[in-house]
């Protein structure tokens, strides 16, 4: 079954497209009302886009994922159609969306539209969860993927409601948040749990404190598809910019490559999905920050590695944070 199908059912959550204001009768079923994400009521972010093509006479859904991988020769290959799309077949009865394809079980969707095909389609495990994954189909024949926030809170609903839960959807925000509190540790420290689950606090919809409020992670703001955020220690403040990229869009695609081919030492094969980020930030700052950090704490200086290198690991495991497990 297509990639966009599969993620649904469900992808690891948590972070250019539009966004929905949830609740809304008027606008949840098509596109948009404002760039800007309100960080305390519903609001969703685009991860991933293609084009569909509906056919309600025989009920055929024709969904033309992009292509963006490396050739057998060694080059960049870009398109923004399979040449083979995937045939489904998409049926509706009342509010339940049925999708087969070939001879696999059904997939079933919970459709919020007026429209068929056009709406948000929902996994109906994560229907009355705070974080949730779905696809939204608009008028003009894109399917998105999109991480949905139905809270009134975001990073206190992601700590507080989500955050070692149980919910799936928040296993990989739960892993990287893991790394960030590891990474002002010593090399030779190990994780303790209940120690660091008390030295996190997240008393804000934007804000969140580890280590007695010596580090603090914050949202500036969000939009659909990019967003700023902020690292602190102590007094010294570094802003981090990120936006997704698509492969849909040749130049993103270029772009993970080319960032891939920066760092092939790590990942021998290029995919797309590993460099879904454009993070940036001031070297400087981040750079100061940690040799501050480090220098305060104790914590000794890694030889094998550049202080560019840490600035750029810690840029983005800052970005990951908050909006990693949203891919």
């Amino acid at each position: 079954m297509t990639k966009m199908i599969k993620f649904s059912m469900p992808l690891a959550l948590v972070a250019a497209g539009f966004l929905v204001a949830c609740g809304d009768d008027s606008s949840s079923a098509e596109e948009p009302v404002s760039e800007v994400v309100d960080l305390k009521a519903p609001f969703e972010m685009i991860t991933a886009k293609a084009k569909y093509s509906y056919n309600s006479k025989d009920s055929t859904l024709i969904i033309k994922e992009p292509v963006c991988k490396e050739g057998s020769l060694g080059n960049l290959v870009w398109k923004a159609f399979e040449e083979e799309p995937d045939t489904l077949k998409a049926y509706i009865n009342k509010s339940t969306i049925t999708l087969i394809e070939d001879d696999a079980d059904p997939t079933k969707f919970q459709y919020d539209g007026s429209k068929f095909p056009v709406g948000l389609w929902m996994d109906p495990e994560y229907n009355n969860k705070s974080f949730l994954n779905g696809l939204r189909l608009t008028s003009d024949n894109m399917i998105q993927e999109v991480f949905r926030f139905d809270g009134n809170c975001f990073l206190k609903d992601f700590y507080t409601a989500g955050f070692r839960k149980g919910n799936e959807a928040l296993e990989e925000a739960d892993s990287v948040l893991t790394a960030f509190y590891m990474r002002f540790r010593a090399p030779s420290d190990t994780l303790d749990e209940a120690e660091m689950l008390r030295n996190i606090r997240v008393p804000d919809c934007d804000a969140m404190y580890l280590y007695d409020d010596l580090v603090k992670v914050s949202i500036g703001e969000f939009t659909p598809h990019s967003g700023d955020l902020s690292v602190a220690y102590g007094d010294k403040v570094c802003k981090i910019e990120f936006s997704f990229r698509y492969a849909y869009n040749e130049q993103d695609c270029k772009a993970a490559y080319a960032d891939w081919q920066d760092d092939k030492g790590t990942n021998s094969e290029f995919r797309f999905h590993d460099y879904w980020r454009d993070v940036t930030y001031d070297d400087y700052c981040i750079e100061e920050l940690i040799l501050a950090m480090k220098k305060a704490e104790g914590i000794p200086l890694k030889k094998d590695a550049s202080e560019a290198d840490v600035a750029k690991s810690l840029a983005n495991m800052v970005v990951d944070l908050v909006v990693g497990g949203m891919k």
